[in-house]
């Protein structure tokens, strides 16, 4: 669970027009599909509310890493795409930059952390404590 997830569950957030990570398994495909067979482990980010059944365009889905469990690909894909749109899209992060991230215990922020490493950045971190 993202921390997004747990407010929406605590009722903090109203789910409304935000965006959901879904994971699932392939049950059936239509005949131009091409990308995709019936079991395929896949995932996404979309509008549907949260549910037991999505449908989608193929292109909008992408195959689940092999390594990744289901619990885990239904929590990085926010906090990944939240990390590469700031770090390489945005700031154009490049190796022997340096790069402070706050709250680096958290999702989006241990995401920072894998991709800041990947792009060989020299990283300094903040975190809190239960007493902050």
């Amino acid at each position: 669970m993202n921390f997004r997830d747990v407010i929406i569950a605590t009722g903090d957030l109203d789910v409304g027009d935000t965006l959901s990570e879904a994971v699932g398994v392939v049950t059936e495909i239509g005949s131009r599909v091409k990308l995709f067979d019936p079991g395929d482990r896949v995932m996404r980010v979309s509008m549907d509310p949260i549910a037991t059944m999505s449908r989608g365009p193929e292109t909008s889905w992408c195959p689940v890493p092999v390594g990744l469990s289901m619990e885990q690909a239904a929590t990085v894909q926010l906090s990944f795409a939240t990390a590469y749109r700031a770090l390489v899209e945005l700031a154009r992060l490049a190796a022997g930059e340096s790069l402070l991230i706050h709250c680096a215990t958290g999702g989006v922020g241990l995401a920072c952390i894998q991709l800041a490493t990947h792009l060989g950045a020299i990283i300094y971190c903040t975190a809190g404590t239960e007493a902050t």
